[in-house]
């Protein structure tokens, strides 16, 4: 606005200039019949003839730059809601989401006119004061023409003055008096257009929130612009006006979802209706386990989303809870045939999709052919001697935010290098060679609590609770429309008609016949018609469970089979007690008292030290051992991901970056209080080694986020540093942690075990041997022979030499987040290289003389040679 308020000025002087001259030319030819007089009258014409175009077109300028801002945000709107559409399609765990109106919007409106009006005045005041300034000047200057010969010309320039400056004035508040009545009218214009309820010049009116992109709560509105607020849907902001009781103010909804049923069209199918009826955001919330990306937020909320969890029991709770608020209840959930979320899943997952769902081993599914994967995908079938390992793997590669909500239960060894393609019944890889052999499997139900929740919940008619399916909601335009309004009758029954075309106008962005926002989740049709027919080959008792609860959900055409008898049903603790199968966690079996249960157990290290072949080794022996996810903790600062800290008071922890005397006087004082044992064991390392190693390794650019060893502005220094230069800088900031394990280690005592770096990395008897040290230690005498031999195999399994080809599996880090894939590059990748180590450990004799005088007493207080 104020380019074109300049934009006027300029314009009015040059047009006045350009117009004089012109006048001028013109008032030459019939000056002699004027007495001289028509010279300076054409100039006077022409100059303010030329400035009022000049200052015109300042207003069309203005008027051109409010078009063109309009159109932009409003083409720029459509465009980010075309953006976002298309990113949540192939973003899991992200919900599409409608953004409230802004409540300030009249306020706001206000003080849009009021600066429209401002701008406007300025602009043709400026304009109007040149005009008039110039137009004066030209009348005094021929009023004073006349007296001029007797007052020797001096009448000319006086007057010309006076009226200049009388124009000056007058042009002024004229100016201004326009410009503010056309400022304050074009801003009342563009104000009405952009608040809710009213018509847009650019636009039509839509019923349709604005989409936006998120995964955790809080909810972020976006900025309330032109262009925003016309997408407002007319129904909300009608409610938002009225501050009139609504649905939700007395009555609970909840959306139930289950794996493969429809989750996502569920999600949207909640947040569109409601925010399109003005629900707010705080009134909207997911409780969602096992979760893939933590999403639990507002889990009070009046509007709830159910993911994977609602049952039997859990609607008793929640039917309870209603009532004991004084609140009805409306239940709607999305029903499909179960065989076909079983052959969608395979494919889904067999795509690559949801690579870290921690309870559908997804790696496994995209090596498997159909009959195979079906099978699998459906009862999620699990190789006990594998276990330990997929355990292990399973918590360096999930995000530390999520692990403590529901545990990691499987992972793959190793990542194929490319999916493989869905392929014909018998011609894939096996599930015994892809794991590695053979051996005893245990059917473990993974898919199959999902379908029975969703048959305990739609199975029974009841008032509060309503099936939508999903093969109606997604068979065309039309049948989606009729399930969507029997939804909204059962949900809301006295909506007015207007709110209704609102809600179903802002339901249908969920149809995937009017868009394409899910299309990457509806899986290759093909694979799938090749796994519905291999669903047929899964084991008996599976499958004749999968048809009693087809005919439960009355999606069954086929004979009526006996039922076949029920399968163990899931753990309480996501299939937890169901894994452990080993000595202290059989089912069904007398428990004897497990070594955790009288003592506490640590294991520590310190950064290159060994810190991940410690984490190993603890979750590797304890979860075969059978210890559950509860029982085993980690406590972490500083962090490389962010301060991590789970299952603090777990008797089974791994301490990182932390352990040091007085800590483990702390927990020596805390175990005694408790009336426990304790049993700490850390891995040390020659220190020297540690800096030479720990300079390889961030010098190759690994763990850039380690602030530890960052420079200013936490930059990664170390990249650009040369091994002189790099050893003297690294071994300063690993000096506190240094310290911490020697202090450790200085005095002898019977609690406290040192394992050798150097002796769990020279070979696989080395390491042997040394765990054998570490078993004896931990339980003395507590352990059979056979769960000794047990947790020696689990703990081989973090031997770098006896698996040296997994740990170098390439990762699909197309598949990761940005996160996800620093967390698992720097599990995979945590050496360093030999060459660099060997130029690092000759450069660090040039270190400042104090410092490595101090690395020589940790030396040779840990019992190593000095040097």
């Amino acid at each position: 606005m104020t380019r074109c308020a300049s934009a006027g000025t300029m314009g009015a002087a040059a047009g006045g200039a350009a117009g004089a001259a012109l006048g001028f030319l013109a008032g030459i030819i019939p000056a002699p019949l004027t007495w001289g007089l028509s010279v300076p009258v054409n100039a006077g014409i022409g100059s303010i003839g030329g400035m009022l175009m000049g200052g015109a077109g300042g207003l069309v300028c203005q008027s051109l730059d409010v078009l063109e801002i309009e159109a932009v945000q409003g083409s720029g709107t459509h465009r980010d809601l075309d953006t976002a559409r298309t990113a949540a399609s192939s973003a899991p765990g992200v919900l599409v989401k409608f953004s409230p109106m802004n409540d300030d919007s009249p306020q706001e409106s206000s003080n849009e006119v009021a600066l429209y009006a401002l701008k406007g005045g300025l602009a043709l005041g400026s304009v109007g004061a040149s005009c008039g300034s110039a137009l004066g000047g030209v009348v005094g200057a021929a009023v004073g023409l006349p007296p001029a010969l007797l007052t020797m010309g001096l009448s000319i320039p006086f007057c010309a003055t006076v009226g200049s400056g009388l124009g000056l004035c007058l042009g002024t508040a004229a100016g201004g008096s326009v410009g503010l009545l056309a400022g304050g009218l074009l801003g009342r214009r563009k104000a009405t257009d952009c608040a809710p309820g009213g018509t847009p010049s650019f636009f039509p009116p839509r019923s349709l929130g604005l989409l936006m992109l998120a995964a955790a709560d809080p909810w972020e509105p976006m900025t309330a612009e032109c262009g925003v607020h016309m997408l407002q849907t007319q129904a909300g902001a009608k409610t938002r006006q009225a501050k009139g009781a609504r649905p939700w103010h007395s009555r609970n909804f909840i959306g139930a979802g289950w794996h493969r049923h429809g989750m996502f069209l569920n999600h949207e199918l909640v947040s569109s209706v409601f925010l399109g009826l003005g629900a707010p955001i705080s009134d909207i919330g997911m409780v969602e386990e096992p979760c893939y990306e933590g999403t639990c937020w507002n889990v009070e909320a009046p509007i709830r989303m159910f993911t994977a969890n609602l049952g039997r029991e859990l609607l008793q709770k929640e039917r309870q809870a209603a009532a004991s608020g004084s609140r009805s209840l409306r239940v709607a959930g999305i029903m499909r045939n179960p065989l076909d979320m079983v052959a969608s899943g395979y494919c889904y997952h067999h795509a690559g999709h949801e690579l870290f769902d921690r309870v559908i081993d997804v790696p496994k599914i995209m090596t498997l052919d159909p009959a195979k994967g079906t099978a699998f995908f459906a009862q999620q079938q699990l190789e006990i001697r594998s276990l330990p390992e997929a355990r292990r793997r399973s918590r360096s590669q999930f995000p530390a935010s999520c692990l403590p909500l529901c545990p990691p239960l499987v992972s793959a060894p190793a990542f194929p290098s490319s999916p493989k393609k869905c392929q014909a019944p018998g011609k894939g890889t096996r599930y015994a060679e892809s794991s590695g052999g053979g051996g005893d499997l245990e059917d473990v139900p993974r898919l199959l609590p999902t379908v029975r929740r969703m048959s305990e919940v739609l199975q029974h008619p009841a008032d509060d609770v309503h099936a939508a399916p999903f093969e109606r909601l997604t068979e065309s335009s039309e049948s989606f429309d009729r399930e969507v309004g029997k939804l909204l009758d059962f949900w809301f029954e006295d909506l007015s008609p207007e709110e209704r075309t609102a809600a179903m106008q802002a339901a249908q962005t969920a149809d995937g016949h009017r868009t394409s926002i899910r299309e990457s989740r509806r899986g290759d049709v093909e694979c799938v018609r090749l796994a519905r027919e291999a669903v047929k080959e899964m084991p008996r008792e599976v499958l004749e469970e999968y048809y009693s609860h087809q005919r439960k959900l009355g999606s069954l055409g086929l004979l009526i089979l006996a039922a076949a008898d029920p399968l163990e049903p899931m753990g309480t603790e996501c299939g937890v007690h169901m894994l452990q199968t080993q000595a202290f966690g059989k089912p069904g079996a007398r428990q004897p008292r497990a070594p955790w249960e009288a003592r506490s157990f640590i294991a520590a290290a310190w950064h290159k030290s060994g810190v991940w072949l410690a984490l190993d080794l603890l979750s590797t022996v304890f979860f075969a051992l059978g210890a559950g996810e509860s029982d085993i903790g980690l406590i972490e600062e500083p962090s490389y991901f962010g301060f991590r800290a789970q299952n603090v008071a777990a008797p089974i922890r791994s301490f990182v970056d932390n352990l040091g005397l007085e800590l483990l006087q702390k927990e020596r004082a805390s175990a005694a209080k408790k009336a426990r044992s304790l049993r700490v064991a850390a891995i040390v390392r020659n220190p020297l080694d540690m800096v030479a190693s720990g300079y390889c390794y961030h010098h190759a650019g690994n763990e850039k986020l380690n602030v530890m060893f960052a420079g200013q502005n936490a930059l990664p220094v170390l990249m650009t540093m040369d091994p002189f230069n790099g050893t003297a800088f690294y071994a300063k900031r690993l000096l506190p942690l240094v310290r911490m394990m020697s202090e450790v280690f200085e005095h002898q005592a019977k609690d406290v075990l040192a394992l050798s770096f150097e002796r769990l990395t020279e070979s696989s008897e080395s390491f042997d041997q040394e765990v054998g040290k570490l078993l004896d230690f931990w339980f003395e005498d507590l352990l059979a022979p056979d769960q000794r031999r047990i947790a020696l195999e689990a703990a081989q399994g973090a031997d770098e030499h006896r698996n040296s080809q997994r740990e170098n599996a390439p990762d699909p880090a197309e598949k990761m987040t940005h996160q996800d894939r620093n967390y698992a590059e720097d599990r995979q990748n945590h050496g360093s290289d030999p060459e660099c180590i060997r130029i690092a450990r000759e450069a660090l004799k040039a270190m400042p003389r104090e410092v490595l005088d101090e690395y020589y007493s940790h030396q040779r207080k840990l019992g190593y040679p000095v040097g």
